[in-house]
């Protein structure tokens, strides 16, 4: 089975140092951008045990550095990007992949490709098209282009399909770890698969005869991942 694309955040107030990151990110198969952000402060809505990767600016924290590196999951791989090595050492002691000085060079990035996909090779794997859910004392195998969405309530989640719904006892912010890249967290209350929208805007999605809200938190992720999905855009 092939392993899906490691799934990458990128954090950097330096536009330029930003954009050539997206650039690099995007030729690479290996690679899938999910969330760009100029400072750690925008992102701290999304779930990072959802996210494989962070390209960090690590003269965007700082002094602040030892707060952020304790908040990210062991599973998730940190690759530090800034404009000196001054803070190379601070960086290593909490054991982060790689270390990159800007300006980035195709020669150097290929080597961070290749430390990050040495590392996540031993992860384990999820299937790649179906998920295992039980639901009223049975087992039911959902196909994900199936999922149309899920809604969250308190401690289980409903799993709105073609062709029925399932509760399940599950908390949304779990599940949002398990599925693939193309489902998004849109609301506190709402997971989309984005292979399904019919149309959306900055405040709603539709799904079939469904108009989902999006969040006002979620609101700048869930327009990049959708555009970046769909591009090219047209319009």
């Amino acid at each position: 089975m092939q392993r899906p694309p490691l799934k990458c955040m990128i954090i950097d107030p330096d536009e330029t140092a930003s954009q050539q990151l997206i650039r690099a990110i995007a030729e690479c198969p290996e690679l899938q951008l999910v969330a760009t952000h100029a400072h750690f402060s925008e992102a701290s809505h999304i779930d990072l045990a959802a996210i494989d990767v962070i390209f960090l600016d690590i003269d965007e924290l700082g002094v602040h550095s030892a707060g952020f590196f304790a908040s990210v999951p062991d599973a998730c791989q940190v690759v530090i990007t800034s404009r000196t090595g001054r803070f190379s050492s601070e960086a290593f002691a909490f054991n982060v992949t790689d270390y990159l000085v800007k300006p980035l060079t195709k020669q150097r990035f290929d080597i961070t490709i290749s430390k990050l996909t040495a590392l996540a090779v031993s992860a384990p794997q999820q299937s790649d098209s179906s998920l295992l859910v039980k639901s009223d004392g049975s087992y039911h195998k959902l196909a994900y282009h199936d999922i149309l969405y899920v809604e969250g309530l308190q401690e289980y989640v409903t799993f709105h399909t073609t062709t029925k719904k399932l509760i399940v006892l599950h908390s949304l912010k779990k599940l949002e770890q398990l599925l693939p890249a193309e489902f998004i967290r849109t609301h506190k209350s709402f997971i989309v698969n984005c292979q399904n929208i019919s149309s959306f805007s900055s405040t709603s999605i539709v799904i079939g005869n469904r108009s989902l809200p999006v969040g006002s938190n979620y609101r700048k992720n869930t327009y990049q991942r959708l555009t970046h999905h769909y591009a090219p855009l047209v319009g």
